[in-house]
């Protein structure tokens, strides 16, 4: 989102400023830590373009499990969207944002603390979705949980790299940031105890 002034970065290995930044920006889908809501109905939020099928529609719904049955889909879509999102609980907010996400079908998937103001039973479905999909994903989290099954976390400290590798390895790095803050809370990971 911001051009790169020194280094490089890339997505499956193309340097992104090779990249036409519309094409870039339609790679990427964000789902942030306050839900973005249009004013509308939950179609037009989960697809502000209509350029998605109803049964794609329906997929996404359930399968962050804001309807149980497919013929529920179509009366859910209809449902009203206050401003902000406001009649809509705060894990509901995030659920439909992260099914927006799913529809973009974006290669990049930026999770910007998505899960920290949602209950337990709503962390487990973002958590699930997450772990299905075939993407690129950054998620910048503070609970520990959700990045114990990520193939490679950065630890960061005062805007800085302190620890980076896969999580296994950080766990069991004898004095290491990462294995301290798992032993504080009484975690591990996920296997290891």
């Amino acid at each position: 989102l911001v051009e790169v002034a020194t280094g490089a970065t890339s997505v499956d290995g193309v340097d992104v400023r090779s990249v036409p930044l519309a094409r870039l920006r339609a790679g990427i889908a964000v789902v942030m830590q306050d839900a973005v809501m249009f004013s509308g109905d939950l179609r037009y939020n989960l697809d502000p373009a209509r350029a998605c099928t109803d049964e794609a529609l329906t997929r996404a719904l359930r399968r962050v499990r804001l309807c149980a049955e497919a013929d529920d889909a179509a009366e859910k879509l209809k449902e009203a969207v206050g401003e902000g999102g406001d009649n809509w609980s705060a894990g509901q907010r995030q659920l439909i944002c992260l099914a927006r996400a799913i529809l973009r079908g974006a290669k990049v998937l930026v999770c910007d603390e998505a899960t920290s103001s949602i209950d337990a039973e709503t962390d487990g479905v973002v958590q699930g979705v997450l772990r299905e999909r075939r993407a690129t994903m950054l998620v910048i989290a503070h609970r520990l949980e959700t990045i114990l099954d990520s193939d490679r976390v950065l630890l960061m400290d005062a805007g800085a790299v302190a620890e980076e590798g896969p999580p296994a390895e950080l766990a069991a790095r004898v004095g290491g940031r990462f294995a301290a803050l798992l032993a504080s809370r009484g975690e591990g990971i996920p296997g290891r105890g």
